[in-house]
């Protein structure tokens, strides 16, 4: 199934939703280099976080409320993952952190997670109500 998402890269062009019905995007995951050799190879996990949470950030902004965002790179504790929602991220995918932490990081980062969407829309809602 070839898919008609296009979007251009976040900093030199406007991004588009899915037009086949995708309801979302993710980003970012692993990023092309090359080894010291010159071969080609990627890039995964902790280098990846800056730029992840900046993209994550660039896309939300640009795609709105409309389509799911899923932030990816970079996320192995509590932190990177808040960050990765506070960034504008919907959900959060994890990979490299898998590896280093096992599996019972998807648990962790689950109840951290919720704890700190909870407490962030209760303190929106707070932060409405007075207004």
């Amino acid at each position: 199934m070839r898919s008609s998402t296009a979007w251009a890269s976040t900093t030199t062009g406007p991004t588009r939703l899915p037009s086949n019905g995708a309801a979302g995007i993710i980003a970012t995951n692993t990023r092309a280099t090359t080894d010291l050799n010159g071969k080609p190879c990627g890039e995964s996990g902790r280098p990846l976080r800056e730029l992840a949470l900046q993209r994550v950030a660039e896309i939300r902004t640009r795609i709105g409320t409309n389509a799911a965002l899923i932030g990816c790179g970079g996320i192995d504790d509590i932190a990177s993952a808040r960050n990765m929602i506070a960034a504008g991220a919907d959900l959060i995918q994890i990979y490299t952190g898998l590896v280093y932490e096992g599996p019972f990081l998807a648990v962790k980062l689950a109840r951290a997670v919720s704890r700190f969407t909870h407490t962030n829309a209760n303190s929106q809602k707070i932060q409405g109500d007075l207004a």
